[in-house]
């Protein structure tokens, strides 16, 4: 199934360091994220997440963050506990970090 309305990405998480790739990192983490704020929030049915680094910024200093969600209801009741949630697991990049390096971490 291609879902063409659908954001998506090209980036080809395996086999990349997760130490440092940056595009193995965001990406994964994106979804995680978004499946947090679907799982923590009943009235959202869908989140997409996207995460933008920066050359020469820290891994755990994204430039940009910004999430897309579909909900039941609207939007103005749930922007800051979506908001909540997104600066709660950008705080805690570094241990998704190291469960993606011990292999907790299911890369699609």
């Amino acid at each position: 199934l291609i879902s063409l309305m659908r954001p998506r990405s090209s980036e080809a998480a395996a086999g990349k360091n997760p130490v440092s790739h940056v595009g193995k990192i965001y990406n994964v983490y994106a979804h995680e994220i978004a499946k947090k704020i679907v799982e923590e929030l009943p009235q959202v049915r869908e989140a997409y997440v996207w995460l933008l680094s920066r050359i020469g910024y820290p891994i755990n200093e994204p430039t940009f963050i910004a999430a897309e969600i579909f909900t039941e209801s609207g939007f103005e009741d749930l922007r800051k506990q979506v908001e909540e949630i997104l600066l709660r697991e950008i705080s805690r990049i570094d241990q998704f970090i190291e469960r993606l390096i011990d292999g907790e971490v299911p890369v699609y």
